[in-house]
């Protein structure tokens, strides 16, 4: 199964063809994703660190002496002083110190595993070359590729629109535009 960015370049490519332009690459478009998803994960984090404020600002029952004699920080600021970080390393699983305990299952928040794994993609038709930078090893990646559109109805039952593919290795993002444009001009 494509991923979002993958759905997301297949209409990039589609309006580029209508606007008579080069699309964004496939590259750029999962990196901005990529970027898309972290912003949202920090200003969740942010959300929750604001509350947080407004909890220990708002839940502070000391007394007002404690804090008029100089001998004590204000109570919010000693409150949240004393308050621990989440722990996130669900969020990051590379960070984990204790390899022993790592899940064997990949992760859905790295960009390697989701992408293999949603793709369907089983191997490339090379081994990568580790020499180079990764986004260019992900150009230099060829795949067979299958793509299916679906209908939905009115009623929420879902069927077959169509099926194009190849199991002729080639590069996703060239592949994935053509089949876009191929599907929106002959639809099946």
């Amino acid at each position: 199964m494509a991923t979002p960015a993958q759905c997301y370049y297949c209409f990039e490519s589609l309006a580029a063809s209508f606007e008579y332009r080069e699309p964004a690459s496939l590259e750029i478009i999962e990196e901005l994703w990529e970027q898309h998803e972290r912003a949202k994960k920090v200003a969740e984090l942010g959300t929750t660190n604001e509350l947080v404020k407004r909890l220990v600002g708002a839940g502070s029952g000391e007394d007002e002496d404690d804090e008029l004699d100089g001998n004590h920080e204000p109570s919010g600021q000693k409150q949240l002083g004393d308050l621990k970080i989440p722990n996130t390393t669900h969020l990051n699983p590379q960070s984990s110190s204790d390899s022993s305990s790592a899940s064997t299952t990949p992760s859905v928040f790295s960009a390697v595993s989701s992408r293999s794994l949603s793709t369907g993609v089983t191997t490339p038709s090379g081994p990568p070359d580790t020499s180079l930078p990764q986004a260019v090893q992900k150009t230099n990646q060829r795949y067979p590729l299958f793509v299916t559109w679906d209908t939905l109805s009115r009623n929420g039952h879902k069927s077959l629109r169509g099926c194009i593919g190849t199991f002729e290795a080639q590069e996703l993002g060239e592949g994935l535009q053509s089949y876009a444009l191929t599907s929106y001009v002959n639809p099946v």
